[in-house]
């Protein structure tokens, strides 16, 4: 597959582009880059897949050596997040920060059978590293929710989407919570509550 955009011209951070399948077909993927080590991730927005790279099982995500020029590198064969659901599952966002690749979609398991209801935190890819789940970093969000959008301005993990409850239903969020990055275990932000009416995608 080509890239529309070369990853290999941008900094780390999470970009939205497409992946051209032929003239006729392309698809939507968020890359996002890690700086240390270098690599790409790509999910299909909003869709679902469960193959890649002639055949190799990955759901919903998976990881790419860098990419030079216009080509995406070899299969990470080693890190698979296995990103599953009763529900058809999907990634629509990925946040790469210093220590942790965050996941948010709709999804309730990850790596193999660990739960994790639509938003889950993964060690970086890359030097033969396999995709193990934060087993400490779980914000609980409610079962009836979906994680639309991720942000952060370097204090902060900022979740937007459709959601009501989190921290296994200790703390009430109305579709938008902040989650400060140094939580070891994914506790919002217990003053900041901006009681969001609608869906928050973005």
């Amino acid at each position: 597959v080509a890239v529309t955009a070369d990853p290999g011209t941008l900094g780390a951070g999470t970009y939205s582009g497409r992946i051209v399948v032929s003239e006729e077909v392309t698809i939507p993927v968020t890359m996002a880059i890690s700086s240390v080590p270098q690599g790409i991730l790509l999910s299909q927005t909003g869709l679902t897949f469960t193959t890649v790279a002639g055949g190799v099982e990955r759901n919903c995500l998976a990881a790419f050596a860098p990419p030079g020029g216009f080509s995406i590198g070899a299969l990470d064969g080693d890190w698979n997040p296995d990103i599953r659901g009763v529900k058809p599952p999907t990634v629509r966002e990925i946040l790469v920060t210093l220590n942790r690749i965050i996941v948010g979609g709709l999804f309730d398991t990850v790596s193999i059978g660990t739960m994790r209801l639509n938003l889950a935190a993964f060690n970086p890819a890359g030097l033969g590293r396999s995709a193990v789940v934060d087993s400490q970093w779980n914000p609980e969000l409610s079962p009836d929710s979906e994680v639309f959008a991720l942000a952060s301005d370097g204090g902060n993990l900022y979740v937007g989407g459709s959601f009501s409850q989190l921290n296994g239903g200790q703390k009430q969020r109305k579709n938008l919570a902040a989650i400060p990055l140094t939580s070891l275990t994914g506790e919002v932000d217990a003053d900041w509550n901006p009681r969001v009416g609608g869906n928050s995608n973005a």
